[in-house]
């Protein structure tokens, strides 16, 4: 078979029939909060983030299958191969199949699931995931450095609205942004 290097690095991709094993993916964990997704199961997208986090883009997660936001998800097992949904999700996108562009994509959630747990609930905050419970919350983010006391997402469940209202305004962002070195 080779080095032992590389009979454990099969292993920590094949089961003992040969078949893959499944990963940690993130899934929608419910419709609570900003849901669009309709979807019966709506596995998360590569993050999307623009210049403008305010819009959702920096908040919410995204469906890799409709391509509509949600707050909410928890890490679950899946076989399908991180580069088939990522592939997905470009395509769904309007992008032409690209393999430097799948590539990216697989990194990027590769690096972001790393740290995932099965059965953890996650908010999405500029760029970064969030376990659901964590408090003295201090995030360096794509666009903003965050010190909060509680995820705005968590405060959604006790105070509908409250997300969409503290997060969609440009002034969380701006008094926040990464300041010019």
């Amino acid at each position: 078979m080779g080095t032992r290097e590389s009979w454990s690095s099969w292993k920590k991709v094949f089961d003992i029939t040969g078949r893959k094993k499944p990963y940690l993916h993130l899934e929608r964990a419910s419709s609570e909060g900003i849901c669009f997704c309709k979807c019966k199961r709506a596995l998360v997208a590569v993050p999307d983030q623009l210049d403008c986090p305010w819009c959702g883009c920096g908040w919410l997660f995204m469906c890799v299958f409709c391509g509509k936001a949600f707050t909410y998800a928890k890490a679950v097992p899946v076989n399908t191969p991180l580069a088939e949904i990522v592939e997905r999700d470009l395509v769904g996108r309007g992008w032409e199949k690209d393999r430097t562009m799948t590539r990216e994509g697989v990194t990027y959630m590769k690096w972001m699931l790393e740290q995932v747990q099965e059965g953890v609930q996650y908010g999405f905050l500029d760029g970064l995931l969030v376990p659901m419970g964590l408090r003295n919350i201090k995030l360096d983010g794509r666009s903003a450095v965050h010190r909060i006391k509680i995820l705005p997402h968590e405060r959604e469940l006790k105070t509908p609205g409250s997300l969409m209202k503290e997060l969609s305004r440009v002034s969380y962002w701006t008094r926040r942004e990464h300041k010019p070195k």
